[in-house]
């Protein structure tokens, strides 16, 4: 039986190989595993509108913009593209227009608290109206970055 000692190169590989491996083994996922996407983090493009309650535009501005820092907080939007745009509807009513991408799928799927709360606030600004939900939130696909 042979017992001589591995030549040096193949000894750093070896020790190489197991630190990488070890170092791939703790490597930190998403933040949030419930926002882990196993299909590759796909980000998800949505179009969100807001049916403004009458008297509540300049309250949703403000709470719309404090989600999106939340959003950011938790890593759960791509930080590009952002809009949000105010539509007038009629001579009384305005609608706004929120355009982002979730940074999967999953992203929205178990939310933590302070987001769960934002979103309750949203709706009881928001209103039903011409047949729509109080806030709509259609995904799509994002043609131009």
């Amino acid at each position: 039986m042979c017992t001589s000692p591995l030549p040096l190169p193949i000894k750093r590989f070896a020790v190489i190989a197991a630190l990488v491996s070890l170092t791939a083994c703790s490597a930190p996922r998403h933040r949030r595993d419930d926002a882990y996407d196993p299909t590759g983090r796909q980000p998800e493009p949505v179009l969100i509108i807001y049916h403004v309650k009458l008297g509540a535009a300049t309250e949703l501005e403000g709470l719309v913009k404090h989600a999106w820092e939340v959003y950011e907080n938790e890593h759960m939007v791509m930080s590009h593209p952002h809009v949000c745009l105010r539509v007038k509807e009629d001579d009384h009513n305005i609608r706004l227009v929120e355009v982002f991408s979730w940074v999967s799928h999953f992203a929205t799927e178990h939310p933590p608290a302070p987001v769960r709360e934002i979103w309750n606030q949203m709706q009881l600004l928001c209103q039903e109206r011409h047949g729509n939900l109080a806030m709509e939130v259609p995904t799509g696909e994002m043609l131009v970055p």
